[in-house]
């Protein structure tokens, strides 16, 4: 086994224990709760078609959606490199240098704590950015689309108690799979950044007494008339996380009744 594939080898061994401490981690009390909606729980492809009566037993889960912010300069925005050296990334290659992407691009992958905002300034300068994008649009959006989620990532680390004691409330903290990309001078570069790969886990289940809320939900609407409208929420759920991190479900109401 490569080098390379040990330490992403044991990020996989890790994300499977923390799945196993599930239970142990509902029940130890919340390190953070959070009311979110629709637009970032989503549920899973094809449910409003034909994945109702999902029978007891198997499982539901509620998909993490969350802004990218992949673009590259975005990226070093938010994920700087100091983050990414606390993240135990070594980054002391020069980017110009010749052997740059010979080394950045075998770097593995790492896993650590992700700060995401919620419906706060982040996700405000997104709005703005896409309404001038849609200004120059000549063609009708699709209406039947979501609204987009309001979680932003802003922040990262190694540990989860930092990170909270900086942003103590209107804040999601999620472990996720952090990457480092590398853009060569001939793809407009040199230029090193990260990305979150996945968030772990990203999907939410929903516990057995809660399913009748969300398989008794009002199909989506088509949005209202005008140009650039967006579908709206159906539901909002309340998330939280315990000692090892995992996130679940602790309430979900229909929005409007």
């Amino acid at each position: 086994m490569t080098r390379v594939a040990i330490p992403a080898m044991t990020v996989l061994l890790t994300i499977a224990s923390l799945v196993g401490l599930n239970g142990w981690n509902r029940s130890a009390g919340p390190r953070q709760i959070i009311e979110l909606t629709e637009r970032e729980l989503r549920l899973p492809f094809g449910f409003d078609d034909g994945l109702r009566g999902l029978r007891d037993g198997v499982p539901l889960e509620l998909h993490l959606q969350t802004e990218d912010r992949y673009e590259p300069l975005d990226a070093r925005n938010w994920l700087s490199e100091d983050r990414l050296r606390a993240l135990g990334f070594s980054v002391g290659v020069p980017e110009s240098s010749g052997e740059a992407s010979r080394v950045y691009r075998r770097v593995p992958p790492r896993l650590g704590w992700v700060v995401f905002e919620y419906d706060g300034p982040a996700f405000q300068a997104i709005e703005r950015r896409r309404m001038l994008e849609r200004e120059k649009q000549t063609i009708e959006p699709d209406r039947s689309h979501p609204e987009p989620s309001r979680l932003v990532p802003v922040d990262a680390g190694p540990d989860f108690d930092a990170l909270r004691a900086r942003y103590p409330s209107g804040h999601l903290i999620a472990r996720a799979i952090i990457r480092l990309n590398y853009l060569g001078p001939s793809d407009r570069g040199p230029l090193l950044y990260g990305t979150i790969k996945q968030i772990v886990p990203s999907t939410i289940s929903v516990p057995a007494h809660l399913r009748e809320t969300l398989t008794s939900l009002p199909r989506p609407a088509t949005g209202p008339d005008g140009p650039h409208t967006l579908v709206p929420p159906r539901y909002t759920a309340e998330v939280a996380s315990g000692p090892v991190g995992i996130l679940y479900l602790r309430a979900v109401k229909r929005i409007g009744g």
